[in-house]
């Protein structure tokens, strides 16, 4: 039987939810953290001026593989 995305390997954490919030309490070393919110921010700022959601997405998934080492 193939593994499912859900199932879960014995000793090792669950990738967490690729949620903003979730993403950010994976990070357990506090400079990651704080890089986290820095790039959120500018993130958030350049989506404000140019509208594009994309780069919004791009951080989101980076990060996530961020929490998910």
């Amino acid at each position: 039987m193939a593994a499912q995305p859900h199932d879960v390997i014995p000793g090792r954490a669950p990738d967490p939810g690729k949620s903003l919030r979730a993403i950010r309490a994976a990070l357990v070393v506090r400079q990651d953290r704080e890089a986290f919110d820095a790039g959120l921010k500018a993130v958030l700022d350049e989506v404000r001026v140019n509208l594009d959601l994309g780069v919004l997405n791009d951080f989101v998934h980076r990060w996530w593989q961020a929490g998910c080492r």
